[in-house]
């Protein structure tokens, strides 16, 4: 896919470069044209016999050759050639008589026959004391002078080499550091944020909300008995189920709400509301999906979930640690509480819940 975008940006960039070359050429013809045949203008036909004219014509020919200049040359009114400086001309009648009869600067088009070359003829007549004795005529063809010469060609080549060699190493640093970046903010068991990730997003998720003077809660959820759980089954079933509890998190909440694992068997989701009233659904939501993996899962135990939540009021809250502490205390409450209200029963009896 990378690949093909690069051709397509390529091909557009040299077709743009292409244009501007085809107008830039134009340009050069049309000023190469009028001011050569002005510059031979400004003598006589008795000048320019008398002089070494052709050195002039030579000058014309080294100066039109940006513009694909293919004959130059000086007629009397009787259409003989005084001076010319002839790379490659095919005789027309009908243009020779126009040039030989036109008053002013004439600019005509005609096609040579022997190349089937277009070309661009400009003439200018050449006065003595007001009277006409003879006309200028310079003849260009851009079709013999290429767009891209062997070095432009050279050029581009090594562009296009570097721009294949350059660029996709570019793209794959640029996606190694993005890659490298994803890593350091997630948690790799789980893939929700870890607790770098967590602060990151939740200072940002916090300023916003000071600023709109908004409030908001965050639950702070723990595995209940992590630690029999991998003491009596290993950690990897331990594993297993902490990407259960990631599952049911990311089920329960909106993928807008930043959910992490900022310890061992510690979750935290931010923000899951911006009122008191929503409490009780919040957590009764995630009791209630809890509850459906249990019937569903035929596991050793049950899992269970202590939670605390937290409001933060831009009044009195000031950052995201004291907003943990918070939950965290609550949570420890409640935890505590289901101790309490939980007798003990055989660890290994089948769908046996862990108390608080």
């Amino acid at each position: 896919m990378f690949i093909t975008v690069s051709l397509v940006i390529i091909v557009v960039i040299l077709s743009l470069f292409v244009e501007y070359a085809k107008q830039s050429n134009n340009k050069n013809l049309m000023t190469d044209g009028a001011a050569l045949t002005r510059m031979v203008a400004s003598y006589t036909l008795d000048d320019l016999k008398k002089h070494d004219a052709n050195k002039l014509l030579d000058i014309i020919s080294y100066a039109g050759l940006r513009s694909g200049m293919v004959y130059s040359m000086v007629m009397d009114n009787n259409e003989n050639i005084i001076i010319k400086n002839v790379k490659r001309y095919y005789h027309n009648e009908h243009i020779t008589k126009q040039a030989l009869s036109a008053m002013n600067p004439l600019k005509q088009t005609y096609v040579d026959k022997m190349k089937n070359y277009t070309i661009h003829e400009f003439s200018r007549p050449l006065f003595n004391n007001g009277k006409k004795e003879g006309v200028v005529r310079v003849g260009f063809s851009p079709d013999i002078k290429p767009l891209f010469t062997d070095s432009d060609i050279r050029g581009m080549l090594l562009i296009a080499t570097l721009f294949f060699s350059v660029v996709p190493i570019f793209y794959y640093l640029v996606r190694s550091f993005l890659r490298l970046h994803i890593l350091s903010i997630t948690d790799e068991l789980t893939g929700l944020y870890n607790r770098r990730g967590f602060f990151k997003l939740a200072e940002d998720c916090l300023t916003s909300a000071k600023r709109m003077g908004k409030k908001l809660m965050l639950l702070y959820a723990d595995l209940d008995n992590m630690k029999q759980i991998n003491d009596m089954y290993g950690h990897d079933e331990g594993d297993r189920m902490l990407k259960e509890v990631s599952s049911i998190l990311k089920s329960t909440y909106r993928t807008s709400d930043i959910i992490a694992r900022i310890g061992g068997d510690e979750f935290v989701v931010f923000p899951v509301g911006s009122s008191e009233d929503h409490v009780e659904i919040i957590i009764n939501r995630l009791k209630e999906n809890i509850d459906q993996y249990n019937k569903i899962n035929n596991n050793k135990f049950s899992l269970h979930m202590s939670t605390g939540i937290a409001t933060y009021d831009p009044q009195s809250v000031n950052s995201i640690n004291e907003l943990l502490a918070l939950a965290d205390t609550q949570m420890y409450e409640n935890k505590n509480r289901k101790r309490n209200e939980q007798r003990s029963e055989d660890i290994n009896d089948r769908g046996y819940a862990f108390p608080g």
